[in-house]
């Protein structure tokens, strides 16, 4: 099942340095998100989405 989120979620990783802003990602959560403004939680795995042109 895919779920495309319209509200923004402050995800922590383990190595920030692997992404570059803009990149588009497929984050899944490890444990629980707070129902913060915005939400936030634990990435659990990452996958970078490439680009066809």
């Amino acid at each position: 099942m895919t779920i495309l989120l319209e509200e923004p979620i402050w995800f922590h990783v383990e190595s920030p340095q692997s992404y570059k802003v803009g990149q588009k990602v497929e984050v899944w959560p490890k444990g629980a998100i707070a129902e913060s403004y915005p939400a936030q939680g634990e990435a659990g795995r990452i996958n970078i989405i490439e680009d066809i042109e």
